[in-house]
């Protein structure tokens, strides 16, 4: 049998390990699996001499330096616009690799698969066997509630690291912000909602995150300093101002709740002052006591 049979042949449900050990049986390259923020997940134990993956194996992440160089050669970068997986070859590297992501139930990018070689030129089936490799791991994962629930956990992680500051050194952070982007369209909203004054005995903002959620689940969804962050695209503009949202307004008056919109931006990185714009029109939306419920920046009217 050959190689992509064998792979296509592996079964899905006996686990990651079961599929890193079979599958490096039939590649023969030792493979090694991290999450989005680096953090090693399972691998071959198959010794070799490559310092980036001993780095990862042996300590269980890889350091700033060596994201920061992964970031310099434009390696995380090319992951992230991938269809599928993408070739890393440097003259800094000690080996040459195929990389690429691993799709959650809800289409989030969750982990990274990276296959290290020994020899150039990557040969043609390998890249395939690969490739079918990945979509075994996404089918091996997509009924499993860690990687359901990180995918949102990332994205949430991400926007309050933009949000606090925490994210400076954008030549590093480009790639992973560029997930938030995943299914959005041209350019963005953010919304953010106030549960102060909310009737709900819950007024855990977790509660209510939750719940928008459910009904906007391509939304990208925050808590920070006391409020609800919702990230929304163009896409999100409905027929007027009041389908904005897109969530019904029996919600929003049901429970109480207030929302201030920011106006329309491209780049995430200006995420913390388009928040800071929409902190402010919800706060003086809130002051005027017009009985409104949803306030958008600059706009003639509100709902």
């Amino acid at each position: 049998m050959d190689m992509l049979k064998q792979i296509d042949a592996l079964e899905n449900g006996k686990g990651i390990q079961y599929l890193l050990d079979s599958s490096y049986n039939i590649i023969h390259h030792p493979i090694v699996m991290f999450d989005t923020f680096y953090t090693l997940i399972a691998y071959t134990n198959v010794l070799i001499d490559d310092p980036i993956l001993n780095e990862l194996v042996t300590t269980g992440t890889i350091s700033m330096k060596t994201q920061e160089f992964i970031a310099r050669e434009q390696f995380t970068e090319l992951a992230a616009n991938a269809n599928r997986s993408v070739a890393m070859i440097s003259e800094y590297l000690e080996r040459p690799r195929l990389t690429g992501y691993i799709y959650n139930s809800e289409n989030i990018k969750v982990a990274v698969l990276t296959m290290v070689l020994d020899t150039l030129p990557i040969d043609t089936k390998t890249v395939e066997a690969f490739d079918r490799l990945l979509c075994k791991f996404d089918s091996e994962i997509r009924d499993i509630e860690y990687y359901r629930n990180y995918g949102k956990a990332y994205h949430e992680r991400l926007i309050n690291m933009l949000l606090d500051g925490t994210i400076k050194d954008v030549s590093i952070y480009t790639p992973h912000v560029q997930i938030l982007y995943d299914g959005f369209k041209d350019y963005l909203f953010v919304a953010v909602i106030d549960i102060s004054k909310s009737r709900i005995y819950n007024k855990n903002p977790e509660y209510f995150k939750s719940m928008l959620h459910s009904m906007r689940r391509e939304y990208k969804y925050a808590i920070f300093d006391g409020y609800i962050v919702m990230i929304m695209s163009s896409d999100s503009q409905g027929l007027n101002d009041s389908m904005l949202l897109r969530i019904p307004l029996d919600f929003i008056n049901q429970n109480n709740l207030l929302v201030g919109i920011s106006e329309s931006f491209e780049n995430l990185f200006e995420l913390r002052a388009h928040y800071d714009r929409a902190v402010e029109t919800l706060r003086a939306g809130i002051d005027s006591k017009s009985g409104e419920r949803i306030f958008i920046c600059d706009a003639v009217t509100s709902v």
